[in-house]
């Protein structure tokens, strides 16, 4: 049995709590230990792995910590995410270290292509071909051998296209088609445009939102008050922090009444909302940018439709044509 640390900055249930959870559910076999900086409202979602512990350490706490885990443990392997400067507490250890990208930021990977040696990692890992093309640009010649795809894993155990029974959803009327979208409310999710096309595509359709937990209520408030300015305001609904099971849950409601997963990102590494969808049955139609392209339908019966940038007639006319 291995023992795994993780380390990234935020327990959330957002993009890396899936790739983290997935990851250890798919290998019961071995122990992971996950420290976070931050609580971002996470640890829920790795209560049932019996595999998987969970440490919340301050910032300014977390080398000091670190020293001092891999000193009274043994760990086989420290996969690292978005926090460069503690590569070096390893590099005089026997610990396998992995560093990880998910984020598709140019300038976010080369700063951090820089904040570490990369002859003290013995892997850099990411989860597309697009990606691996990106992080290639920042890393020397000798880097370019320790560079992997190693793609995320859908729990297709929740994200499938079996009914789920017993959904007490009430998003508008049952003639209403509902489009889902998920993410948070930042210049790269780019919400204004799903609420652009919710205006666009008029009354027979409504929009569920599904945040991740948001630091600044002010973002949350533009939100509104640019969908009050649409007049799509009575037909948006929100929900915060929804686990898996419940994602999974509105994606067979979406599906029976014929909706839509819609993705209105600028930038997707690998794209997680996407795959999710597909895989549990919901048509899809999405800006192509990034890892988008990698992602595939599992049944000829569920369209995936990648659209230019910023085209929300094209957006419209996919979901319309349907």
């Amino acid at each position: 049995m291995k023992k795994i640390l993780v380390v990234y900055p935020n327990c959330s249930m957002g993009g890396m709590a899936s790739v983290y959870r997935n990851r250890a559910l798919s290998d019961e076999n071995n122990l992971y230990h996950f420290v976070f900086n931050n609580d971002k409202g996470g640890v829920s979602f790795y209560e049932d792995l019996e595999n998987a512990q969970i440490t919340i350490v301050r910032k300014d706490r977390l080398v000091k910590y670190l020293e001092y885990l891999i000193s009274i443990t043994e760990y086989d392997e420290v996969c690292i995410t978005s926090i460069p400067e503690v590569v070096k507490i390893f590099s005089d250890s026997d610990i396998r270290v992995t560093y990880e990208f998910h984020t598709s930021t140019d300038s976010i990977i080369e700063s951090e292509c820089k904040a570490f040696d990369v002859q003290e990692v013995d892997s850099i890992n990411v989860p597309s071909e697009y990606l691996k093309a990106i992080v290639s640009q920042f890393v020397d010649s000798q880097a370019i051998g320790k560079l992997s795809v190693v793609p995320n894993l859908v729990d297709v155990s929740i994200f499938n296209s079996e009914p789920i029974a017993g959904l007490d959803y009430k998003f508008g009327s049952d003639e209403k088609k509902p489009l889902i979208w998920i993410g948070r409310l930042d210049k790269g999710k780019n919400v204004n445009d799903f609420l652009r096309l919710l205006k666009v595509l008029g009354e027979d359709y409504v929009g569920i939102i599904l945040l991740g937990l948001e630091d600044d209520p002010e973002r949350f408030s533009r939100f509104m008050g640019y969908a009050s300015s649409l007049g799509v305001k009575n037909r948006v609904y929100t929900l915060v922090n929804v686990p898996q099971p419940g994602i999974a849950s509105l994606f067979s409601m979406v599906k029976a009444r014929n909706g839509f997963y819609v993705s209105t990102s600028l930038g997707e590494s690998f794209g997680y909302g996407v795959q999710e969808a597909l895989d549990s049955g919901v048509s899809t139609v999405a800006y192509d940018v990034g890892a988008l392209s990698e992602r595939n339908s599992r049944s000829s019966e569920v369209t995936y439709d990648l659209v230019d940038v910023g085209s929300i007639s094209e957006m419209s006319r996919a979901i319309r044509g349907h």
